[in-house]
């Protein structure tokens, strides 16, 4: 039998193990949009309102992490 193709190179709930994430994605809970600057990269995230959903660069997750209304909900 062949291995390729078959999904038992792959983790638990079928993430490849060799794959790294580049993006976290966060939820804003505050009511006014509001643009946050990633510390490392500099990017502006901008965040239009309650529930908005923005993927950031993995390099400025720990200072977007630190903010009060953002929550980390998955990683990309």
């Amino acid at each position: 039998m062949s291995c390729c193709g078959s999904g038992a190179s792959q983790g638990p709930a079928g993430i490849r193990p060799n794959i790294r994430a580049t993006r976290a994605v966060f939820r804003y809970d505050g009511e006014r949009p509001v643009t946050v600057i990633g510390r490392i990269t500099g990017t502006r995230y901008h965040f239009s309102g309650r529930g908005s959903e923005v993927a950031i660069d993995i390099r400025d997750r720990a200072s977007v992490a630190q903010l009060s209304r953002l929550r980390e909900l998955r990683l990309l």
